[in-house]
């Protein structure tokens, strides 16, 4: 990594600093907002690595989305595992986990995240970085350079490993190990190396956006360990990618990325996010800011088959939350302010079709947060609620 960082140096040493924007917290995302996005894969991307220099443009205007999603960001208290993270602010809740956010004047950070895999088994996995990883830095300006590294520590008894997980390693190890244990460092560099104009897809007059590009160079290393008695813990990483465990090598040993991100100093998403292959000949991914006119977001169970419904939102004097699917239980409803103090429950039993309607005249104008649980504490809907009335 010294290398790198002393070949950037060299190439921005020689370049003039003129007027360009300064990135400020002011973008990074609160609780409440919801940040939309596009991505298209390649082959036949536009190649954005250009060198580093100012008062460049780059034109992804032409591209078509395979894909647009979006991000909700919600107080931490919302987060089934907000427990774990102390101190979290914000969770981004998704179909395969949840990410914890720390917010500070001068950091967007990620403090960890859940998953539902563990080398492509079904199992719930908690990763804590260690530090935190800084997604975001305040202020950001050309020629800034950032460098930092987490690890995580991962042991498992193989006795708490679903049956297909335990097979997985037993046919790839030649051993019977007590526990595993995944052993994972992370290495990134990020240098702000050029600045200028972006155009992205989005309805006319569509102008440019004018932004700090940063390139990103990740490198993971991904290891695996068992304890076998009366050895103790031995790497077996090697074994593993020989037999395939977990995808083999494309999932442990090193893996270097390369990717580029366009910053406004106005908008709260990223402009584009271009992955990009390690010589950075070619685009392998964009994701872009969607600015596509929107309708209304879509409902996203996370626990289970439950479609679930919320309207009006914006709302008055009350909402109805409308469900199918249920399975019969005793449910918790909660709702929460934007600072995420609970401002009113209820438990009720409810199965298959049913609408629940929640009298709202005792709370303020403003964002509210709901979350509804089933009686294992199990997350089925969590969304963002407005509530606005006339003066």
């Amino acid at each position: 990594m010294r290398n790198t960082l002393l070949s950037f140096l060299f190439l921005l040493s020689g370049l003039g600093v003129q007027a360009q924007i300064t990135i400020t917290a002011a973008t990074f995302p609160a609780a409440g907002d919801t940040l939309r996005f596009a991505l298209v894969n390649g082959p036949g991307l536009p190649n954005i690595a250009t060198p580093p220099g100012g008062n460049q443009f780059w034109d992804l205007s032409a591209i078509s989305s395979d894909e647009s999603f979006e991000w909700v960001y919600l107080p931490a208290v919302v987060g089934q595992n907000v427990n774990q993270f102390p101190g979290a602010e914000l969770v981004v809740l998704g179909a395969s986990g949840e990410q914890y956010y720390n917010v500070t004047s001068n950091k967007f950070e990620l403090m960890g995240y859940t998953s539902n895999t563990l080398l492509n088994v079904p199992f719930d996995v908690l990763y804590k970085n260690n530090p935190p990883f800084v997604e975001r830095y305040s202020p950001l300006n050309f020629f800034d350079i950032h460098q930092q590294s987490q690890s995580h520590l991962l042991p498992f008894a193989m006795a708490d490993l679903p049956a297909s997980l335990k097979d997985a390693i037993l046919n790839a190890i030649p051993a019977t190990p007590d526990s595993i244990r995944l052993r994972i460092a992370t290495q990134t560099l990020a240098v702000v190396d050029a600045w200028g104009s972006l155009t992205i897809p989005g309805p006319a007059p569509n102008p440019p956006y004018t932004v700090l590009r940063e390139k990103q160079t990740q490198y993971v290393e991904r290891r695996i360990d068992a304890k076998i008695n009366p050895l103790g813990w031995l790497d077996v990483t090697d074994v593993a990618i020989t037999n395939n465990l977990g995808g083999g090598i494309d999932y442990f040993g090193v893996d270097t990325t390369s990717t580029y991100f366009f910053f406004n100093d106005a908008a709260k998403e990223e402009i584009a996010v271009v992955a990009v292959d390690i010589n950075n000949l070619s685009s392998l991914s964009i994701r872009y800011k969607n600015n596509e006119p929107s309708g209304p977001l879509a409902d996203k169970p996370v626990a289970s088959e439950a479609s679930i419904r919320a309207y009006p939102n914006p709302a008055a004097g009350w909402i109805i939350l409308e469900c199918a699917g249920l399975p019969a239980d005793l449910y918790s409803l909660r709702f929460f302010d934007s600072s995420g103090s609970l401002v009113w429950s209820d438990t009720r039993w409810l199965a298959g079709e049913q609408s629940i309607r929640v009298d709202l005249k005792g709370l303020a104008n403003g964002i509210y947060f709901y979350r509804l649980e089933d009686g294992k504490g199990r997350l089925l809907k969590a969304d963002r609620l407005v509530i606005g009335r006339g003066e």
